[in-house]
């Protein structure tokens, strides 16, 4: 009967809830803790995607003329300046994001300001991406979740999203199949699943948390569904007309249908409208997403 089925799993739930508890916290989620523990950890991970995106065709010219990787290392290691991580001395909960922002664009790849270390640190921008994913796949992930947004990590974002190539008639040239004969892997396709992997795991979260949602909307957008921005969203929220929500929208609905990044990309926008505002399932849908799913 029903109600036989209804004990079968409730039964089954505290045998699942028992041996968690006496299974205990896991290796994985001690290592965590002990990251996390580390002061100035995220934030000096954020920063480092505030680089400028990967080795340009000066960095290879550079390399190449240094013979060996020891004396690379030496070159390296002589651009090495005390200012790295400037304004770690303030605390990672209360830190200043000023500087997250487009702003970061104008520099110029080409002059001095840029140093080859810069170039060579933003080339690993997708190991950086996916440790801040496992870290929000955690069991701390509502407190690093909140330390992220706190720390401008909407912004970062929005300025990786706009560096990305999206139109899928302008991607990269062709080049051999990676994965078999229909592969249509591209060396960006990795960069590109686990940003969209660090968007779905940013929102997902069994309570609303719609204070970290309504950052992937702009001002204009906020003021639409008759939401206030926080104070401080200049420096929290998605920049320019459209925040990060609508251009994940866009990209969307433009995508072929035989497309590998429409899932992330119906993950991202799925974890955001979990808890339902009705204000933004109502945007969202006026948005074109139903007409173009319908």
């Amino acid at each position: 009967s029903s109600e036989t089925l209804k004990v079968v799993k409730s039964n089954k739930l505290l045998e699942l809830r028992r041996e968690r508890a006496v299974r205990g916290i896991s290796v994985t989620d001690r290592n965590h803790a002990v990251l996390l523990g580390i002061r100035l950890f995220l934030k000096r991970l954020l920063q480092l995607l505030r680089l400028p995106k990967g080795p340009t065709a000066y960095t290879d010219q550079v390399i190449a003329q240094f013979p060996t990787t020891a004396d690379l290392l030496s070159f390296l290691y002589a651009l090495d300046n005390t200012n790295d991580w400037v304004g770690e001395e303030e605390d990672e909960d209360h830190g200043s994001s000023h500087d997250v922002g487009p702003s970061v664009e104008s520099r110029d790849l080409g002059s001095s300001l840029l140093t080859l270390k810069e170039l060579t640190l933003a080339a690993h921008q997708v190991e950086i991406i996916f440790v801040l994913c496992t870290l929000l796949g955690g069991r701390r992930k509502a407190d690093v979740q909140d330390s992220m947004a706190r720390l401008g990590l909407v912004p970062i974002l929005c300025r990786l999203f706009d560096q990305m190539e999206w139109d899928p008639n302008r991607r990269s040239v062709p080049h051999p199949p990676i994965h078999g004969p229909d592969c249509e892997c591209n060396p960006d396709s990795a960069l590109k699943i686990q940003f969209l992997r660090l968007i779905n795991n940013f929102c997902d979260r069994d309570s609303g948390n719609w204070a970290n949602k309504h950052l992937l909307l702009s001002e204009k957008e906020l003021h639409s569904i008759g939401e206030v921005p926080m104070p401080n969203f200049a420096t929290m929220g998605s920049y320019g007309d459209q925040g990060l929500l609508t251009r994940l929208l866009t990209v969307l609905m433009h995508e072929p249908p035989s497309s590998h990044f429409r899932f992330w990309l119906a993950c991202c926008i799925e974890s955001f409208l979990r808890g339902g505002d009705p204000r933004v399932q109502l945007f969202v849908a006026r948005s074109g997403l139903l007409h173009h799913l319908l």
